[in-house]
């Protein structure tokens, strides 16, 4: 939510500076390369980071449920088939979530401390 509001202030300030100076078309450019800019260099970045993040908190529940917390990366490891069969053309950098590639790795790197969370019944 600071993120969004600070981009949105940011955004705001600026077009309103450049109207100010008179040239009529400044300010709604500026709104526009900063809103595209914005989103593609701090907010997709920050969802992905927040994605990534409660991947490390559902391994963790996981295993503390009682459930191995290996199946997660089975299962992103047949998420990861399923979306290259259907073929998805979204560049990374676009994207809300990390990868399929990059939640694989990133959950065998935290596979080890979350298996010291599983205690199976």
């Amino acid at each position: 939510m600071t993120v969004a509001l600070g981009l949105q202030a940011g955004g705001a300030l600026g077009g309103a500076l450049l109207n100010s100076t008179g040239h009529t078309n400044a300010g709604p450019l500026f709104s526009q390369l900063y809103g595209l800019g914005g989103q593609t260099l701090v907010a997709l970045p920050h969802s992905r980071l927040q994605e990534s993040e409660a991947d490390e908190i559902g391994l963790t529940y996981m295993a503390r449920a009682g459930y191995d917390p290996a199946n997660a990366v089975a299962f992103w490891e047949r998420f990861r088939d399923y979306n290259a069969k259907q073929g998805s053309t979204t560049p990374w950098y676009l994207r809300t979530h990390p990868t399929d590639e990059q939640r694989i790795n990133d959950l065998k790197r935290l596979l080890p401390k979350a298996q010291t969370q599983f205690h199976p019944q």
